[in-house]
């Protein structure tokens, strides 16, 4: 294809200036420094990503609205209606649009909460494939970022140790010498502060070997004062951290004075559950501690969704949400006191926080929990200490 060439000379100096000079509008408005990476699928796009992504669109937009063309003038208002709504300018001024605020699930495998619920049970179900695990830690780390955790997480599940030695200091007296973890993570955060308050020694148990070093040294630099080395498994476990996994606790395991475990028990199937019950009475000497979450975790990263949209299906509905990797027994507050009990356990506290759930989730609870009392059934999270 031949190049169109003008009919008309042109001086040596407006074709040098038309080389040199780009229009105003070019150069104001010129994205290419903020575009971000091509490649990512919209189901995987991170926090980071989306909001990359709306920076560029909003620049891309600037650059149309200021442009000249009628074409693109007479479209400014649907462009600056389209602007504030991908933005999340001003959202009340845009009849007909309403702002998705953004926030991050450390526990799905996609950041963006406008995917909707459903959708990411069906990728959770995605990740039950073989290799799912894998892929599901290579999609937090890489692409929601939601590992190594942020200093303000750390920060509160110090607190959360702290609150198991002063459960104990409380009921037993003094600092307990060996604490038994139950669903220890990926970075081992609570033993190590565990570690700091003074427990000499903290064994670390999951049912699937999840802990990385990396992430347990990303946690130790913040959590541990002093120069401590945990380079390998071996120095970890010198340090005074054991961890086992995969693991079941048994009647058969080292006895502790404490076990604990935040936010785990929920996550454990009902048969499983009065199995690992009957282990920690077994090999709990001073008293077990637990916080547990009893709303739909689906809600944390979906504000839209009522943190009771379980409650509105029967098991055989909800079993295709109900992955391994987002699992939920849906046990409710007096069903953790029952089994706590039945276990052998006497219990020294418990307490819950309620809940406001809508009318739309009260009128349509589903027929196997209408059982309940109010305040059980809608209870947000609970605290159960018991020796």
């Amino acid at each position: 294809m031949s190049t169109w060439r003008p009919n008309f000379p042109i001086s040596p100096r407006r074709r040098r200036a038309g080389r040199r000079r780009r229009k105003p509008t070019e150069q104001a408005f010129d994205c290419r420094h903020i575009a971000p990476a091509r490649g990512v699928s919209n189901l995987l796009r991170s926090e980071s990503f989306r909001r990359d992504h709306e920076r560029f669109r909003r620049c891309k937009l600037n650059a149309l609205v200021k442009s000249r063309q009628p074409a693109q003038v007479a479209n400014r208002r649907r462009l600056r209606i389209k602007q504030a709504a991908w933005t999340n300018l001003e959202p009340a001024r845009v009849p007909g649009m309403t702002a998705v605020p953004c926030c991050v699930d450390p526990d799905s495998p996609v950041g963006c909460l406008s995917m909707g619920w459903r959708l990411k049970a069906m990728a959770f179900r995605v990740l039950e494939m073989p290799g799912g695990k894998h892929a599901h830690y290579f999609l937090q780390r890489h692409v929601t970022r939601t590992w190594p955790r942020p200093a303000a997480t750390l920060v509160s599940l110090q607190n959360i140790a702290r609150r198991v030695v002063e459960d104990y200091a409380r009921h037993v007296g003094g600092t307990p010498s060996s604490v038994l973890e139950i669903g220890a993570g990926r970075d081992l955060a609570v033993p190590l502060g565990l570690r700091r308050l003074g427990v000499a020694k903290v064994i670390a148990s999951d049912v699937d070997r999840l802990a990385r070093l990396d992430l347990i040294q990303h946690a130790a630099r913040r959590i541990l004062t002093g120069d401590v080395t945990l380079e390998s498994w071996e120095h970890l476990e010198r340090f005074g951290v054991c961890y086992r996994a995969p693991h079941d606790v048994t009647d058969t395991d080292q006895k502790v004075d404490c076990s604990c475990s935040n936010e785990v028990l929920e996550h454990i199937p009902p048969d499983q559950l009065v199995r690992l019950l009957a282990g920690l009475r077994a090999v709990t000497i001073g008293i077990t501690t637990h916080s547990i979450d009893y709303s739909d975790h689906y809600a944390r990263s979906d504000s839209s969704l009522s943190r009771f949209n379980f409650l509105k299906y029967d098991d055989a509905q909800w079993r295709p949400f109900n992955s391994g990797l987002q699992y939920v027994n849906r046990l409710r507050h007096s069903d953790y006191l029952r089994l706590f009990r039945e276990a052998g356990f006497a219990i020294l506290e418990e307490s819950s926080v309620l809940g406001e759930p809508s009318a739309e989730i009260v009128d349509n609870v589903a027929p196997r929990f209408r059982q309940y009392e109010p305040a059980d059934l809608f209870a947000l999270r609970g605290r159960i200490v018991a020796q």
